[in-house]
């Protein structure tokens, strides 16, 4: 089932579901029949949010030093997608295929990141797509490692801007087999962290206190109305969920109901749905 989960005081667990009545056309010497379907749906993307396979949760972020350089434990990334038989274990992280650091950047700052990784049981040549908010369109780029052993070495990905406010750096497409032991982000391009890089300060790890998720797009054609929307198995601490609803791709929204009910919405001549979810 699809879950929008929340690691902070907010929602821990919710499900949710679209209700329709659907209109199919009838076939030779048959009446019109009128059906009543319910859909899951499936999580695309969202803001301050991480989705993977249907589970979407609140994500946490770092705050970006004025200067100098920290740390960040792998095992503690604000997300991690994994390749077959990957997972974490004393720190480290095996064979991720995608790893997301969120930041938080008081100022535009210039930085570098620098990845303590080893081969691991990867085969041949090691790249990493990398890119800060690629998600909303940030430029990407390869970066290429050089292991030329079985030891931990410092890579150093491109140096990049992030812009003041919220962040979002994306290791993406790793090879699969690679461990990585820690991220350093640097404002020094040049100086890898070396064999000390546990003496640098942590970075400060801060929780999002709201985020939203949004499904995918369905369409159906012949749709006679919308029913509900229902949120199943959810669970506040001290929080709450909210939902929005657009009939439009997105170029408007509108609120749902806190039962749900969308009854009163007339559907277009396409039955087109989105929900954004958002936990408060």
């Amino acid at each position: 089932m699809n879950r929008l989960t929340a690691t902070t005081a907010a929602c821990v667990a919710c499900i949710f579901a679209l209700c329709l009545a659907s209109t199919c056309p009838p076939s030779y010497a048959q009446e019109a029949v009128t059906k009543t379907k319910t859909v899951q749906w499936r999580a695309s993307n969202g803001w301050r949010t991480w989705s993977e396979d249907g589970l979407v949760r609140l994500s946490h972020h770092f705050a970006i030093p004025p200067e100098g350089a920290c740390r960040i434990e792998a095992s503690d990334a604000s997300a991690v997608a994994w390749h077959p038989g990957g997972g974490a274990e004393d720190g480290a992280i095996r064979s991720p295929g995608r790893v997301e650091l969120f930041f938080d950047a008081p100022a535009t700052v210039q930085r570098s990141l620098w990845v303590l990784m080893r081969r691991g049981t990867a085969e041949g040549e090691i790249s990493i797509l990398e890119g800060v908010d690629a998600t909303w369109g940030g430029s990407v780029s390869w970066v290429k490692p050089e292991l030329p052993d079985a030891d931990w070495h410092w890579v150093r990905g491109n140096p990049r801007e992030y812009r003041q406010g919220a962040r979002e750096l994306q290791l993406d497409r790793i090879t699969p087999g690679v461990e990585i032991a820690a991220f350093v982000l640097s404002d020094d391009p040049d100086a890898p962290p070396g064999e000390d890089w546990r003496d640098l300060p942590p970075a400060e790890h801060v929780e999002w206190a709201n985020g939203e998720a949004f499904t995918d797009y369905l369409r159906y054609a012949a749709v006679r109305h919308w029913r509900a929307a229902r949120l199943t198995g959810v669970q506040l601490n001290g929080g709450r969920v909210v939902m929005r609803c657009s009939f439009d791709h997105g170029e408007s929204w509108q609120p749902v109901p806190d039962d749900g009910d969308l009854a009163g919405i007339a559907p277009a001549e396409v039955g087109d749905l989105r929900l954004r979810v958002g936990v408060l």
